[in-house]
């Protein structure tokens, strides 16, 4: 129970940060912190607006800094195989896509359309506002796929952050 804890604990950590700053990302876009201006309207993010998102943010990294950082295991590293490599760098890809996907919502606003035509118009070098009506709310969407890829991201940090605690707690263990 402690390693996943600790676990979940680093990876909110690092997540929370970025949920930090995407809000003043949006708020430096939008140019207000207009407490009734809405994240989304797709569930779950329709259900809290952005100054509340940014502050459950922001109590999620303070606990985890005091979780994870102040209580970590002495000698603390993310312990590499190359299956925990193979995590981590599947993550870093598929949050490469929520970045750039953010920005293609926040630019051009069309995260209710269709991914797929999206990404051939962007491939075919047509304009990429050239999609379709009939391309709206077709799973998945841009804005679809921008949830899919953060939660399966995190699940994977996590996976590689548990496995990491999993060698530690072992090692510690043998070295008694």
């Amino acid at each position: 129970m402690r390693r996943s804890l600790q676990a979940l604990f680093l990876v909110a950590t690092f997540f929370s940060v970025f949920n930090v700053a995407y809000g003043v990302w949006v708020v430096d876009i939008k140019h207000s912190w207009d407490p009734n201006w809405w994240l989304d309207r797709r569930f779950p993010f329709n259900l809290m607006p952005l100054w509340v998102f940014v502050a459950v943010s922001l109590i999620i990294f303070l606990l985890s800094v005091f979780f994870t950082w102040i209580s970590k295991p002495e000698g603390f590293r993310l312990r590499c195989d190359w299956v925990n490599k193979a995590l981590l760098y599947v993550a870093a890809g598929m949050f490469v896509w929520i970045v750039w996907a953010l920005n293609i919502v926040h630019t051009y606003y069309i995260g209710d359309f269709w991914v797929v035509r999206i990404l051939e118009n962007i491939w075919k070098g047509k304009d990429i506002l050239a999609l379709p009506i009939s391309d709206i709310d077709v799973f998945p969407t841009l804005g679809d796929t921008i949830i899919i890829a953060y939660i399966l991201s995190f699940l994977l940090f996590y996976i590689a952050a548990f496995r990491a605690y999993k060698k530690i707690n072992s090692s510690e263990a043998g070295s008694l």
